[in-house]
């Protein structure tokens, strides 16, 4: 019954024993807040904290697609190497794009 119970315990260690663990700022390495970070082909999704940190465990390593969006930014894609077991430190820098304004057209109808 001890063995059961050990079996089990590594199981599930070694399930979630890959971890991507990063920072996202902007270009003047500001922390972003509420980043959407999407990892993986299943597309598991985290957000990152005030600090611009993030964290997904990963059932398995390899080379991991990484997406991450914020509202004003340029979305970022790259793929990352993940190690079978452990953890992988990425710093992402997110580039703001130029803010967008819609054409107005104004006419005066007084005269001059």
């Amino acid at each position: 019954l001890a063995l059961c119970g050990l079996l089990v315990a590594l199981a599930a260690k070694s399930a979630a024993a890959q971890t991507l663990i990063g920072v996202v700022t902007d270009s003047a390495r500001q922390p972003l807040y509420d980043a959407d970070v999407i990892v993986g082909p299943t597309g598991t999704r985290a957000r990152t904290d005030s600090a611009g940190r993030f964290a997904v465990s990963l059932s398995k390593g390899g080379r991991i697609p990484v997406m991450v969006r914020l509202v004003g930014y340029r979305q970022f894609v790259d793929t990352v190497r993940v190690p079978a077991f452990g953890s992988e430190r990425i710093n992402i820098r997110l580039e703001r794009l130029p803010p967008r304004l819609a054409a107005r057209i104004i006419t005066d109808r007084r005269e001059c």
